[in-house]
């Protein structure tokens, strides 16, 4: 409770540094929204439990677009298991490392083969995330990217996605239409 109330504080006093500093952490406000997107749009992906809108932002003013096909709760479980696929690469590459160690500092078949064995399931671990991740690529495409692109005003757009917890995972950074991998 003293953290939150100095932080507070420190808040307040850079707040009440001038008129630069006034919203100081704050959301930025429509007004200053509007000017800036230009002739572009920016979209702001908002995912609740009770529905899924992508506010597009533009000169002309803000407009809701709803996204049915999109869920807080597919949502949550695509990006749980996301987290949990880089953590297995992160683990078993920490294997790799510590195996090449233990093969260097003590040279045996048994440390060579765990090793090797420790290189497999990195491999293994690797190829589930990228399999993985162009499929919930795609599904970004499919529930948020393409409508958004359909509905938006221009092709100049910046993405905000929005929660109340986010994850490093959560974040958009690409989405991919369905084509086949040998296609441009």
């Amino acid at each position: 409770m003293v953290l939150s109330r100095e932080w507070d504080d420190l808040v307040g006093h850079v707040r009440s540094l001038g008129p630069g500093f006034a919203d100081f952490l704050r959301p930025p406000r429509l007004s200053s929204l509007i000017p800036a997107v230009g002739t572009g749009t920016m979209v702001l992906v908002n995912v609740t439990s009770t529905r899924c809108d992508a506010l597009l932002v533009e000169a002309s003013g803000v407009h809701a677009l709803p996204l049915p096909r999109l869920s807080a709760d597919e949502t949550a479980e695509r990006v749980l298991a996301h987290i949990r696929r880089l953590r297995s690469v992160e683990a078993a590459s920490a294997r790799v490392q510590r195996t090449a160690q233990r093969a260097q500092d003590r040279p045996s078949f048994a440390a060579f083969q765990d090793h090797r064995t420790a290189k497999q399931e990195l491999r293994t671990a690797e190829e589930e995330l990228d399999v993985c991740l162009l499929d919930d690529l795609r599904w970004l495409w499919d529930t948020i990217a393409e409508p958004v692109l359909e509905a938006a005003a221009s092709n100049r757009i910046w993405w905000c996605p929005s929660a109340r917890r986010r994850s490093p995972g959560s974040r958009k950074r690409a989405a991919s239409p369905r084509r086949p991998p040998d296609s441009p």
